[in-house]
């Protein structure tokens, strides 16, 4: 389990928080959150939430949702880059 330990505490925060973020960003419910989670991770939606991984998993979901946070953010910026008509050069 993943318990309310020092050590686990902030990585199920941040978890949490990104979460959030994920919500905002893909435009979907925090369930849709759960089911993009457990497909990435190859886990059932039961065995996503941070009550019941490990301290490995959640590493491991922190790990994913943000390198997906950072992927969706830098395609934004392109976007807008694009959108503004702005060299690649100046946007990056």
């Amino acid at each position: 389990m993943c318990k309310n330990n020092k050590r686990v505490k902030p990585i199920k925060m941040r978890g949490h928080m990104l979460i959030n973020s994920m919500m905002r960003f893909k435009h979907i419910s925090r369930s849709g959150v759960y089911r993009w989670l457990a497909s990435q991770m190859n886990l059932t939606e039961e065995e996503v939430h941070f009550a019941v991984m490990n301290e490995d998993r959640c590493k491991q979901a922190v790990n994913i949702m943000r390198k997906e946070a950072t992927r969706i953010q830098n395609a934004r910026r392109r976007k807008k880059c694009k959108d503004n008509k702005k060299s690649e050069a100046v946007c990056v």
